[in-house]
């Protein structure tokens, strides 16, 4: 009889523990699906300039109402050979966008800014 009490109580804490691992995992994908919808993770997305710069304008301070002039890069290796403190690390089909006050280069299939410099009005760079 006991052993019978016993085999009862581990099933009903089983089911437990699956009850509230199964709330845990949809509370996290809810959290997730929350954090991805909040800042707009293009999964699906074909890159272009706009949406480049849509996407910036999210995870980066840009300058208000600027459109940045943007290029995409082809050969990072002529580019680091001129620039090599801006250009370090930056690939093939990066992109790089200008501001008035800034430039920085992003990367899409990583979904990241991989260098950014500000630009100073006397014609200085200083690298971040």
């Amino acid at each position: 009889m006991l052993a019978e009490v016993k085999k009862k109580n581990r099933n009903i804490f089983t089911k437990g523990y699956i009850i509230l691992s199964l709330i845990v995992i949809t509370l996290l994908s809810l959290l997730v699906s929350s954090y991805i919808n909040r800042i707009g993770l293009p999964f699906d997305r074909t890159w272009d300039k706009t949406t480049v710069a849509e996407y910036v304008q999210k995870i980066a301070l840009t300058p208000q109402g600027e459109t940045p002039v943007i290029a995409q890069v082809v050969d990072p290796t002529n580019l680091i050979s001129q620039n090599p403190n801006f250009f370090k690390g930056a690939q093939k089909d990066d992109y790089v966008l200008v501001y008035t006050t800034k430039a920085l280069i992003f990367r899409p299939l990583e979904r990241k800014i991989i260098n950014m410099i500000i630009l100073d009005t006397n014609n200085k760079v200083s690298v971040w």
